[in-house]
């Protein structure tokens, strides 16, 4: 009697050189309960089905064949019969896993799976052996990685009166000199305990004045910022935040501060702005910082004195490109009323320029709308010819003082046009101005030299 494709029998996978060894006790067992019907009086032989070799007699316990797939052919044998029984058999591998755990020392003992972890444990790979539903083995490896409390020191230095913020650590200003310690209980980024220990000495602090940053002016080459320090301090760096690298200020590194200031390269061709530099001073293992804001103003040489009684803004053409939106005109920093456009005229009533008084002017620039001063600019008279008021009303007198000169002037229109010409002789000159308004060119000749105003 020969059974073929009897329900395959399951057998574990070794893993050992592509072979498998199983249990023929097992097997026999197997058929014997559920072939034979539990009758153990039979002799079984083993047989590798394709080649007919002999895996296993009554005598052997186990069998090794090379490849799933094997069907087993099954000789029973008994006093009164023999049969026959074809097998085959399915290889159930062992499942191999892994696992990754991470522990704080503090959570110990912890439980996984069905496995406590003991106060104690280290880290490492643990293996463990499981039955898998197919009744062979699970192999579980898992890697443990136990993380210790972390204990971290830190040692510092400040000077009296700062404050500190390094390490985790916000303390508020240090009035005590000694030297103090300070505890906190933090996290780490893997959330386990770690203690932090600070060991601060609070030390005399450095002694420094600033003194006020000069006026500025964008035509100069440098500008110098004063201090005052005491010998405990030894170096100064100045650095320059981003707006002022831009510009073109260069960074200055650990400068000694034996001349009691640091002097700073204006950029060529800089923009008329607000700025800020950071003086760090360092002495005696302490620091000490210094945020110093200082404006560029703009040069009075876009000022232009017209005559003795005028004042005026060039415009982008001469100016360095600036356009401006509000203007306010001040003779001694002093503000002057009513004066609000591109020019200062002083000469409505004969009145002149104060020529010991320095003007400027605080404009707004159109394109960012920053407000600055320009640098102060003190007017100059001019004796040869003074025409003045150079503003005057259709149909006004107005003087032309001339010293030590003979001479006539012309008055046209911008069209070139002659509207009247009168001598002039060493003095005042009453001239009568046209009688419309608008732009006129006066012009001024002697034997010797001529001059054309408008």
């Amino acid at each position: 009697l020969c059974i073929e494709e009897y329900p395959p029998f399951k057998i574990c996978d070794s893993g050992e050189d592509g072979t498998e060894i199983f249990n023929l006790n097992i097997l026999r067992n197997y058929l014997f309960q559920n072939y034979l019907n539990g009758n153990t009086n039979f002799d079984i032989n083993f047989y590798e089905r394709e080649t007919y070799i002999l895996l296993g007699t009554p005598a052997l316990t186990h069998a090794t064949v090379t490849a799933a797939g094997k069907k087993v052919f099954c000789s029973i044998i008994s006093p009164d019969r023999q049969e026959f029984l074809s097998i085959n058999l399915e290889f159930a591998e062992t499942k191999h896993t892994s696992a990754e755990l991470t522990l704080c020392q503090n959570e110990l003992p912890y439980t996984w799976n069905d496995t406590i972890f003991k106060v104690g444990t280290v880290s490492g790979d643990y293996v463990f052996r499981r039955q898998a539903a197919s009744g062979c083995d699970s192999i579980i490896t898992l890697s443990l990685v136990v993380n210790k409390k972390v204990a971290t020191n830190f040692t510092d230095m400040i000077g009296e009166g700062n404050t500190y913020s390094k390490h985790g650590f916000d303390l508020p200003e240090q009035r005590t000199i000694g030297t103090f310690t300070f505890r906190q209980n933090l996290q780490t980024s893997l959330g386990c305990d770690s203690i932090v220990t600070l060991t601060l000495t609070v030390k005399e602090g450095l002694q420094i004045e600033i003194y006020p940053v000069p006026e500025i002016c964008g035509d100069d080459y440098e500008f110098v910022i004063k201090y005052l320090v005491e010998p405990n301090v030894e170096k100064v760096s100045a650095f320059f935040d981003e707006k002022a690298t831009a510009a073109g200020f260069t960074d200055i590194s650990a400068q000694s501060v034996s001349r009691q200031s640091i002097t700073i390269a204006l950029p060529t061709n800089i923009r008329p702005d607000y700025y800020t530099v950071r003086l760090f001073f360092e002495g005696d293992g302490l620091t000490k910082e210094f945020r110093v804001n200082f404006a560029v103003l703009y040069p009075s040489s876009i000022i232009r004195q017209k005559w003795n009684d005028v004042l005026a803004l060039q415009n982008a053409n001469y100016n360095g490109g600036y356009t401006f939106s509000a203007y306010e005109w001040y003779r001694n920093n002093v503000k002057i009323g009513g004066e609000s456009g591109s020019y200062l005229y002083v000469g409505l009533n004969g009145a002149l320029l104060d020529f010991t008084a320095q003007y400027r002017a605080r404009i707004t620039r159109i394109d960012d709308g920053v407000t600055l001063f320009t640098c102060p600019i003190t007017p100059v008279p001019h004796t040869d010819y003074t025409p003045y008021p150079t503003f005057v009303n259709a149909n006004q007198y107005f003087t032309i003082n001339i010293t030590n000169k003979l001479g006539k002037i012309t008055i046209y229109n911008t069209f070139g046009v002659l509207i009247r010409e009168q001598n002039i002789i060493d003095g005042a000159n009453q001239i009568l101005a046209p009688n419309s308004p608008g732009a006129y060119i006066l012009k001024i000749n002697d034997k010797n030299s001529m001059l054309i105003v408008r």
